[in-house]
């Protein structure tokens, strides 16, 4: 006997509210971490908002109304425009899963059906995983991009000048909509190195920390606090440097032939190798703080899973969809940097 359409949608509804940990070895991955959806995405990482766009209100500027005064004198007010904002717009994306009505009628048992949808499951989620990654750790999307999201790249810019030279990313004329010229306030800090030793990496990594590491003598109860909020994201390479030069100045690291593989810290932040900058043969060292770098989501939109559907153009074929609506929003630079091998 046939199933009909209801069952067989019934039956992939009760299955995804059940599902088990996959049931086979997966080698599909071409990256060897995915610190975006594996990081930068979990729930008590990301912002929820709403409306057309990201909108965030930054203080570029202070006033200039202290000063020391006769207790007679007349006073002068002038007020000045402090603020300005980030207006960063949605991005969207999606990945899905299909099975056609051939595939669940093969695999009637309740077992093989499981894995038939946690393959599918699983390879689509791994899609998505890898666009992500590339989409936010690669190059800073173009002028008129209006698909991919603003990222690492965009926000944090090279400068070989060492200090908060980080400027406009390619051939951008502001970044998130601030005038740079206008608030120069709005540029991460950069620099260069010549070798990972402690006199010249190092010791730039540690005054980059000290001059970004902004402490308001005024209350500030809108910033917020992740856990774990620095991280030094480099490359395979600049992470093998970095160990090797820390192991050397070790004096009981004992018999292991890597004793600091994935110890390695700078202030107690770990270093972090990301598979997309590998291509990078200047060997990057970024210094992010996600409690100013992060991704803010659309509510009701992250990664809301649909429930299955037949297709309306493939009546055999049983869909389900995956969306994301999101961006990136850095609103302080100054808090962030990058040094790179000149």
């Amino acid at each position: 006997m046939g199933w009909s359409d209801q069952e067989i949608k019934d039956l992939v509804e009760g299955t995804l509210n059940e599902m088990d940990p996959p049931h086979f070895i997966d080698i599909a991955q071409d990256l060897y971490a995915y610190e975006v959806m594996g990081r930068w995405l979990k729930e008590d990482r990301i912002i929820k908002d709403e409306g057309i766009g990201i909108r965030r209100e930054i203080m570029g500027k202070y006033s200039q109304a202290a000063s020391f005064i006769h207790p007679q004198e007349k006073d002068t007010i002038n007020i000045e425009d402090l603020l300005t904002h980030l207006d960063v717009p949605w991005v969207h994306a999606q990945t899905y899963w299909a099975w056609t009505r051939q595939d669940m009628l093969k695999n009637r048992k309740g077992s093989k059906v499981v894995d038939l949808i946690d393959v599918r499951r699983q390879g689509a989620m791994l899609s998505l995983a890898r666009i992500l990654e590339t989409a936010e750790l690669g190059s800073a999307p173009a002028v008129g991009d209006t698909k991919n999201p603003y990222n690492l790249q965009y926000y944090i810019v090279k400068n070989a000048t060492f200090g908060f030279q980080g400027g406009l990313p390619g051939s951008h004329t502001t970044v998130a909509g601030v005038n740079l010229t206008t608030w120069p306030n709005y540029k991460n800090h950069t620099g260069t190195y010549g070798a990972v030793t402690k006199p010249d990496l190092f010791r730039k990594l540690k005054k980059m920390a000290r001059v970004t590491h902004f402490v308001s003598p005024i209350a500030n109860s809108n910033a917020l606090k992740i856990k774990d909020n620095y991280r030094y994201y480099t490359n395979g390479d600049g992470l093998d440097d970095v160990e090797e030069a820390l192991e050397k100045q070790g004096d009981a690291l004992g018999p292991d032939g890597a004793p600091l593989s994935g110890k390695a810290r700078m202030n107690g932040n770990p270093f972090v190798a990301l598979a997309e900058l590998d291509s990078d043969s200047s060997n990057p060292f970024y210094q992010i703080n996600h409690d100013t770098f992060y991704i803010v989501v659309l509510e009701g939109d992250y990664l809301r899973e649909s429930e299955p559907r037949w297709g309306p153009s493939q009546h055999n074929v049983l869909v389900v969809f995956v969306d994301l609506s999101m961006n990136t929003v850095c609103v302080d630079r100054r808090r962030n940097g990058v040094l790179y091998k000149a």
